[in-house]
């Protein structure tokens, strides 16, 4: 199984209400990496970042073992059992998003662990800004509860070697 490396960061307007918000993830894998980025309306600093780990992973073409950095726990004890199978959740905050993203990870069969840190957060910080325009720009183009990603690489050649 390949072991990739997912770095996100998040940006939202408040932490309490619901705002718009977009995020950052690096995917890295033996030095090649691919940037996502998006952005969705109504949501909290947790849940787009959870989105953001969602779209990466959406990105996997085979099953990975997959170290997630994250600059705050989301909840993957809440989707692991005592045997570290995938499991739904009944949790009343963002328990629809970790339903999501336990699925994803279950039918691909990967395999996850969180990092919890922030020391990669400078570099992804830098591409929230050149997001921010963007952002602006298609803000009035989504509905409340619409998400919006993309992705980019600058040199990224698939070439059957990296899993994304």
């Amino acid at each position: 199984m390949k072991e990739i490396n997912i770095y996100t960061s998040n940006r939202c307007l408040s932490m309490s209400d619901k705002k718009p918000g977009s995020y950052v993830v690096k995917m890295e894998y033996r030095g090649r990496v691919k940037y996502i980025d998006g952005f969705t309306e109504n949501t909290t600093s947790y849940r787009v970042l959870i989105i953001g780990m969602i779209e990466a992973i959406k990105q996997l073409k085979e099953p990975c073992k997959i170290n997630v950095y994250n600059p705050v726990a989301v909840g993957f004890r809440k989707i692991l059992n005592k045997k570290g199978e995938y499991k739904t959740t009944s949790l009343k905050y963002n328990g629809d998003l970790l339903n999501e993203l336990s699925e994803l990870l279950s039918s691909g069969g990967h395999a996850i662990k969180e990092h919890i840190t922030n020391e990669y957060m400078k570099e992804l910080k830098l591409y929230h800004k050149k997001y921010d325009e963007v952002f602006k720009k298609y803000q009035t183009d989504i509905n409340s509860n619409n998400r919006c990603s993309s992705n980019w690489n600058d040199e990224l050649v698939d070439d059957g070697v990296v899993p994304f």
